[in-house]
């Protein structure tokens, strides 16, 4: 190597090693009071009102298939965090005032991506098979004016279509795949109405 080119490479490696830090200082360096007072959370935007239609108190009728299990509970639908969150609560009840399973989704709007995920966990009696307070995670995306919930988990896929959205009522059908979404089977269907308030 020339003695120039020695000299050049070292001029930069040290430049590098004087500027680097000093950049990170700017990143890291904490917003002054002027800047705060002008910092706020994005506008809400069409996609976070996207589940607007749903929010409030629902009754409920559902149909397990497979075996043939039908069940009554209430479905309620409430914003959360300034309205870019929506959670869930899906409680059935067991006939007789106690509470067969309950469930609880937590929905949250990316604005960067544009996208719906959500986090869901239950409780169930333990003759339901069901597994206790573990975590399913998905996506949900919007077709026409269809809602669609999706979990993947490896190969097995379920799905969770709401559609007949209306004022007063709307529908839900389920079904699972174990082979990446080439077949499917159906696995319950649910009949809302609101509830009166």
């Amino acid at each position: 190597m020339s003695r120039m080119m020695y000299r050049f490479a070292v001029l930069l490696i040290l430049g590098l090693a004087v500027v680097a830090p000093l950049l990170a200082q700017d990143r890291n360096q904490p917003p002054s009071s002027e800047e705060i007072r002008t910092l706020t959370l994005p506008p809400l935007t069409e996609e976070t009102h996207a589940w607007d239609s749903l929010l409030g108190k629902w009754n409920f009728s559902q149909q397990i298939h497979n075996p043939e299990v039908s069940l009554k509970g209430t479905w309620t639908f409430s914003h959360m965090g300034d309205g870019f969150m929506i959670f869930d609560e899906y409680r059935t009840d067991n006939g007789a005032g106690g509470t067969l399973f309950l469930g609880e989704t937590y929905r949250a709007y990316n604005p960067d991506k544009k996208t719906w995920t959500f986090e869901a966990t239950q409780y169930a009696t333990p003759k339901s098979g069901l597994k206790d307070g573990e975590w399913d995670a998905g996506t949900t995306r919007f077709e026409n004016s269809d809602i669609v919930d999706e979990i993947p988990k490896g190969a097995e896929i379920s799905r969770y279509r709401f559609y007949n959205i209306k004022r007063d009522s709307f529908s839900v059908h389920g079904e699972k795949s174990k082979d990446e979404g080439k077949t499917w089977v159906d696995t319950m269907d649910i009949e809302c109405v609101r509830a009166q308030q």
